[in-house]
């Protein structure tokens, strides 16, 4: 882990900073307005770094309207529970779909299934025919899916729908994340490798707002729109230019770049530059690539990230923050404290925004990784004796249906001190699982979340990054 700020094995990073450090000799009083991957001349004008930053953050915005609709198909499930849980809710046909517990836990799970195959298609598509066409390909699965949720009449084409839209996830996340890295400049890089995960966490924050007043098929309608509205904003932004250097198109390349990076980019030594960092790879690239020695310590790192990132249960919460709410004892209404949640979690994301480029990705992550930690130990100890406590309750109030034999031996699970009626009435730790998830969802932001997808993007080459 020492080595993912001290001596990054990326070799973009390596490349670019000899020429900022070649530069910044010649520039010494204006270095902090340097590019590393692309250096302006001395003649650029604070106001036109900032009218060049803000268009690359602009494009960056619109390719996160993917990322906004990804946070709602994740925490559909979180509204929809509502609905679907016992005697169910009805249909557009009036008739009546009713999940018990297990098949909720399976529209959370089909999802991630669904976006395994996706990531891999993702990484095969964006190679072949581009960020933006493979983009705009994204709205098939994506409809389609939705289309087979909200006319479903049984659990199977719900199921059906979860997992064909978790492909659709799988290809969203992979080719947005390669296109917003790769039009950024260095220096604004971290802020905009931040920026999906505040439009998913707007995601989340939309579809528990709109559960309030729509019931679970008619959030399929206003997915569909975003779905529609993502895919419309694709039509108008740029190809990437790392990808059209990278194919051979560096006539277009020029044109996108001069669209970028402004009038005074050395737009030709920022071509060489990425012609050399994929120098020896040809279009048949694929995820041997990755296999080459040059990127095994590379590999590794990221593979590391992103299981503790996937074993945290960050998934979980974001598919079931409502049920875990219910079933840990949240003293809170379980769809207003869902709400404060994924608000909280927004605000994190704006706080990683503003802090990801002025501290180093390994203190950050540190950092995150500490908390999160600390605040599963809490809720775990919370959840356990909460347990103990609903089944003293039970006990207590059912005493009469319950063998003497059969309670006994319960009984024993606990101290001879253990005062039955006191733990019963003084039921009043609701609050802890709320403040738990929320510091939970803020720590995660300051690194676990946003830092894996920013060192996944910096720490390869164009050629292989989608692998």
């Amino acid at each position: 882990m020492a080595e993912l700020t001290d001596s990054s094995p990326d070799a973009i990073s390596e490349s670019t900073d000899k020429i900022y450090n070649e530069r910044s000799k010649d520039c010494p009083n204006n270095s902090s307005n340097l590019q590393a991957s692309i250096l302006k001349t001395c003649t650029e004008q604070p106001s036109e770094r900032r009218h060049r930053l803000a268009k690359q953050i602009l494009m960056a915005l619109g390719i996160c309207l993917n990322f906004v609709n990804l946070g709602v198909t994740v925490a559909w499930t979180n509204p929809a529970s509502s609905d679907l849980k016992g005697e169910g809710h009805k249909t557009i046909y009036n008739g009546h779909i009713a999940l018990v517990s297990s098949q909720m836990d399976l529209l959370g799970s089909l999802i991630a299934a669904g976006s395994l195959p996706g990531k891999w298609i993702a990484g095969w598509l964006t190679t072949r025919i581009g960020r933006k066409k493979s983009l705009i390909f994204t709205l098939f699965p994506n409809l389609l899916s939705w289309c087979l949720i909200f006319t479903a009449f049984s659990p199977d084409m719900i199921y059906a729908g979860r997992f064909i839209v978790g492909i659709g996830t799988g290809l969203t996340g992979v080719i947005s994340s390669v296109y917003n890295i790769e039009i950024a400049d260095i220096g604004i890089r971290g802020t905009v490798g931040v920026l999906p995960t505040a439009a998913l966490d707007m995601g989340f924050v939309i579809v528990a707002c709109l559960g309030l007043l729509l019931n679970w098929y008619e959030l399929c309608l206003a997915a569909m729109a975003m779905c529609v509205l993502a895919t419309i904003v694709a039509f108008f932004i740029p190809e990437s230019p790392t990808y059209l250097v990278v194919s051979g198109k560096e006539n277009e390349a020029r044109k996108v770049l001069n669209l970028l990076r402004g009038p005074h980019a050395d737009i030709e030594q920022e071509i060489a530059t990425l012609k050399t960092m994929n120098e020896g790879m040809t279009k048949k690239y694929g995820c041997g690539d990755l296999l080459k020695s040059s990127y095994i310590k590379s590999l590794l790192i990221i593979l590391t990230l992103f299981l503790t990132q996937n074993f945290c249960g960050l998934g979980v919460l974001y598919s079931n923050a409502t049920r875990m709410l219910i079933e840990s004892g949240s003293a809170l209404d379980e769809n207003i404290a869902t709400i404060l949640v994924f608000v909280f979690q927004l605000m994190g994301s704006v706080l990683s925004c503003i802090i990801m480029n002025r501290f180093r990705r390994k203190t950050l992550l540190v950092v995150s990784f500490l908390i999160c930690t600390v605040v599963l130990i809490i809720m775990g100890i919370h959840v356990y004796f909460n347990a103990q406590t609903d089944l003293l309750e039970y006990i207590q109030l059912n005493h009469t249906h319950i063998d003497n034999h059969e309670a006994d031996e319960v009984m024993k699970m606990f101290p001879d001190d253990y005062n039955v009626n006191r733990v019963v009435e003084e039921k009043s730790y609701g609050w802890i699982p709320l403040v738990c998830l929320i510091a939970f969802v803020v720590g995660s932001n300051l690194g676990l979340r946003p830092i894996p997808f920013i060192l996944n993007m910096e720490y390869f080459p164009t050629a292989i990054r989608p692998q």
